[in-house]
């Protein structure tokens, strides 16, 4: 794998799923981390504050897995801002989380959309575990 784009927001998974594909991907793997923020954020501080965070969380991890960073992009929008800025940055794989307690959703968790409409494969990834991995064209 040469070019993982993790896509976070705020949540606990999230920072799960960055974990995992740093652990899964490692050596010689660049990462592009894109932060995904609501349209209509009421708390402008508290997304920058997370974001921050998980800068935080990479710095940390980079002292114990081998990877290089080539981006961190805040990205306000929904899911189709999200793939288009994706596509621009032409990763390998995209690696998504997606929450236990929704696992079993009928097909309208954010994960199935973005794996529905993306042209990048996607890997969606449940507390550390791969629960999907999906193909896509």
């Amino acid at each position: 794998m040469k070019k993982v784009c993790v896509f976070v927001d705020d949540t606990r998974t999230s920072f799960d799923t960055l974990k995992w594909a740093l652990n899964s991907f490692g050596f010689e793997t660049e990462v592009v981390l894109l932060h995904a923020r609501p349209l209509d954020s009421e708390f402008p501080k508290e997304a920058e504050a997370i974001f921050q965070k998980s800068i935080k969380l990479l710095r940390d991890l980079a002292k114990t897995i081998s990877f290089r960073v080539i981006g961190l992009l805040s990205v306000q929008g929904g899911i189709s801002t999200l793939l288009e800025k994706a596509e621009e940055l032409g990763p390998d794989v995209i690696v998504v989380g997606q929450h236990k307690k929704t696992l079993f959703r009928p097909r309208h968790h954010t994960c199935d959309m973005i794996a529905r409409n993306s042209s990048i494969p996607v890997i969606v990834v449940q507390s550390q575990k791969v629960v999907k991995d999906v193909n896509i064209k």
